[in-house]
């Protein structure tokens, strides 16, 4: 596989040499032995240990795997198929945590991707790196990504972060961004449960992409989930930003159940680089 990595000392491009990434200034990055590369610089944190932590990233592992949110994986890999004509096209998932949707779409895209996962928690990494050998996964920051400019024909942003420069930098001049936020009644019942009063999603990104991007097509994928076990009521609860700031005694009843009729919900941008 063509590397698409940049060194993120001096931003040259990084090459595999036997189990290490090394640039022409001689900076090196090894390979962990899950598979994954730490392209992720000290003076890039702003903690610790930043991103997701493990718990989440557990309880979200737990709840995609159970195939709640396939219908979303689904409709992202047919159209990666509709937009990109290219044999090998380069892929790139920014804020792919532990990979359940860059791993699903290179493995049931027809033609043969170049697929790339970024994040930057390095338990997620981990687990991603492990669970997709065919995936080349990375620690960095949506701040500066380890990416060579004009190297990505498709990327895909999923409930993460965005840096609208960043993504316009690595694209090729002809290259697609999905764009994935929660559509308006995105597990309503449960915000419900939490919130006196809630306020539905607003479809779509809130960020500009205007300067750099046109749209070329906006879609609402929604459909009910029934959640039938307690654990898996509990996967998605502390998957979500939600059960940190939720009261004790409201936490208790909505783990106390034991079924959940939920309303998912999801708006799928496209773009095309200007």
């Amino acid at each position: 596989m063509l590397s698409i990595l940049k060194c993120p000392v001096c931003e040259l491009p990084l090459s595999q040499v036997s189990s290490s990434y090394r640039c022409a200034n001689e900076h090196s990055f090894d390979v962990a032995k899950e598979g994954y590369i730490n392209l992720l610089l000290s003076n890039q944190k702003k903690s610790k240990d930043p991103g997701d932590n493990a718990e989440m990233m557990q309880h979200r592992r737990q709840f995609l795997e159970h195939g709640y949110y396939q219908p979303l994986a689904e409709y992202l890999t047919s159209e990666i198929e509709f937009i990109c004509s290219d044999e090998s096209p380069v892929l790139l998932d920014v804020g792919c945590g532990e990979g359940y949707y860059t791993g699903y779409v290179q493995q049931n895209l027809a033609c043969q991707p170049n697929c790339y996962g970024v994040d930057i928690s390095k338990k997620a990494v981990q687990y991603a790196a492990k669970r997709y050998r065919d995936v080349v996964f990375m620690v960095g920051s949506v701040a500066q990504l380890p990416v060579l400019d004009e190297s990505v024909d498709c990327l895909i942003n999923i409930f993460a972060p965005a840096n609208i420069t960043e993504f316009a930098r690595i694209l090729k001049g002809d290259g697609y961004l999905l764009v994935v936020t929660p559509a308006a009644n995105h597990l309503r019942q449960l915000r419900e449960m939490i919130y006196d009063t809630i306020r539905p999603y607003e479809s779509g990104t809130s960020a500009d992409f205007s300067q750099r991007f046109r749209r070329i097509k906006q879609h609402n994928l929604a459909y009910q989930i029934q959640l039938e076990s307690a654990p898996d009521i509990e996967h998605l609860f502390k998957m979500t930003p939600f059960f940190w700031s939720t009261p004790a005694e409201k936490q208790a009843l909505i783990l106390g159940r034991s079924h959940f009729e939920m309303d998912v919900s999801f708006s799928i941008e496209v773009f095309q680089k200007l």
